[in-house]
């Protein structure tokens, strides 16, 4: 696949917050390589786009935050600012009654670490279908779960996603995504399901 980061040296000192990425020597790369985060997770569409002023308050938000690497590409010749958004997973609360009060059931969260086996079975697939790739990467695995229950999750400290109309937003998410304590089951659960099939 292209990469969509943007150009930096070995010596690029990664930032930790958003607050970071402002004060940083390269803030247009990374500030570009947030965007790019941003505009995938909208092509994901992994959940509504919401005005956060008219967010239901009894329900908790989880935070999020950027985590920003630099990659090389798929030559290994370039270095590229890479972004990715992720909740905070341990701000969630299990649901321990069942009347989906929480944002887990917390006995439905296990997943094994996928086995050598399932990493022959995805090459032999590839060769018999004859799907092109440059290296294996699960990074967008996750969004295709849907989750049984929506969640919402506010953007990181002092970065504001605005509408057309300038109103603040949040996500509603509704499928799965890297950070949340349910992903890994989520996933193992599909991936089973299409194995299987």
């Amino acid at each position: 696949t292209e990469h969509d980061g943007s150009p930096v040296t070995k010596t690029t000192y990664c930032p930790i917050t958003y607050y970071e990425v402002l004060r940083n020597s390269n803030v247009t790369l990374w500030s570009a390589a947030i965007q790019n985060c941003i505009r995938d997770l909208r092509l994901m569409k992994v959940g509504l786009w919401k005005k956060l002023k008219n967010r239901d308050t009894t329900k908790k938000a989880i935070s999020s935050r950027f985590v920003c690497q630099t990659k090389l590409d798929h030559n290994c010749n370039k270095i590229f600012a890479f972004a990715r958004w992720t909740p905070r997973g341990f701000e969630q609360e299990p649901d321990f009654n069942g009347e989906f009060s929480g944002h887990y059931d917390p006995d439905a969260i296990f997943a094994g670490t996928p086995a050598l086996a399932i990493l022959r079975i995805l090459l032999a697939k590839k060769c018999k279908f004859r799907w092109k790739s440059f290296h294996l990467d699960f990074k967008r695995a996750f969004s295709s779960t849907p989750l049984e229950r929506h969640l919402d999750i506010l953007m990181p400290k002092g970065y504001i996603l605005r509408d057309k109309d300038g109103d603040e937003l949040y996500l509603e998410l509704d499928h799965s995504c890297e950070g949340l304590k349910q992903s890994g089951a989520n996933w193992l659960k599909k991936i089973t399901e299409f194995l299987i099939n």
